[in-house]
């Protein structure tokens, strides 16, 4: 039987130059398939990481695996995970192998390659732009820096599929101790960076998630432009059934208002890249959209008036396309 705990001689184990994926799953079976396209081909290994899973999701990687044999590789954590969000979830030991850290970590020390990034079963995206991240990831990351990449948290309204705005176009989840739904955007966690034998995955003690402490990694001079939406929303399920009882409880308001969602909830795509335009200088949200998501229908935009900040938006969202920003040094 496998040992499940991770040693340090997991932690030293030698590593070749690229880019390795790793993706930890309990029934992502929906928007799987999406995911795995999106990310493959921009990515020199993807380890993948099955937990319990009661759904297609093995049968779909297990299909993954036999198209790239050279590049995915499987594996299933057996050891039953203490939900996110539960009284135990704050309290164990990070080393405990029932901890979210541990199998984060577990999963870390399959991999392979010089640099990781974790990625989700329900993240999707344009496969190009991701390989073409990747390529600036290989030539560019410093061994002393973070790339963070973002997505954007998406779901269906009563007029079409809109970003989340229950925290009024705060692009972060608004004060301290409020959390009624995700924020518009992901945080940046997903990011490339060195592995070394020193990184550890831990518990934050107030929320029960898995942390990941980058803090010495100076972030790289590079845009906070979304490379993703985030399907959790447009689960159906809304991505809470994962939850236990215990987890319900504590986040009682979050899967209550995810689920029953007023207009003024959800903002259109125009009207957040508006409000926080620095996450869409790298593409044109909708455009991508409707050719990512032919089936759906993107809320409409309210009248957009032109402003001297929108105006001047523009010229930094054309510059930033054309690549003049890392053509003169400012980024990477």
């Amino acid at each position: 039987m496998p040992d499940w705990h991770v040693t340090e001689a997991d932690y030293a184990r030698a590593r070749t130059p690229g880019i390795s994926g790793f993706m930890r799953l309990k029934n992502e079976a929906e928007f799987l398939d999406r995911a795995f396209e999106t990310h493959v081909g921009g990515l020199d290994e993807l380890v993948v990481v099955c937990n319990r899973c009661t759904d297609a999701t093995p049968e779909i990687c297990r299909r993954w695996r036999e198209r790239h044999p050279d590049k995915i590789r499987l594996f299933e954590y057996e050891p039953e995970v203490v939900p996110l969000g539960t009284p135990e979830a704050r309290r164990i030991d990070a080393r405990d192998i029932h901890s979210l850290a541990n199998y984060y970590n577990w999963s870390l020390t399959r991999t392979t390659r010089e640099i990781a990034i974790k990625i989700d079963g329900d993240h999707v995206g344009d496969p190009a732009r991701f390989a073409r991240t990747c390529d600036r990831v290989r030539r560019r990351l410093a061994r002393d820096e973070r790339w963070p990449i973002y997505g954007l948290n998406i779901t269906r309204g009563p007029r079409g599929v809109g970003i989340y705005n229950l925290y009024g176009f705060d692009p972060e989840f608004g004060p301290a101790g409020v959390r009624r739904g995700p924020p518009p955007f992901t945080s940046g966690d997903h990011c490339f960076y060195y592995v070394d034998p020193g990184l550890r995955h831990a518990t934050d003690p107030d929320q029960g998630y898995e942390t990941l402490d980058l803090g010495s990694r100076r972030r790289a001079p590079v845009t906070f432009g979304y490379l993703f939406f985030h399907m959790k929303g447009m689960k159906h399920d809304q991505g809470v059934t994962n939850w236990s009882a215990a987890a319900a409880t504590n986040w009682a308001e979050w899967a209550e208002r995810v689920g029953a969602l007023r207009e003024d909830d959800l903002a259109s795509f125009g009207e957040m890249r508006l409000r926080n335009p620095r996450y869409f200088r790298d593409a044109d949200v909708q455009a991508e959209f409707a050719r990512l998501f032919p089936e759906e229908t993107a809320m409409p935009d309210p009248a957009l008036g032109w402003t001297l900040s929108r105006v001047k938006e523009e010229a930094k969202t054309a510059l930033a396309r054309l690549g003049t920003l890392r053509l003169l040094g400012l980024e990477k």
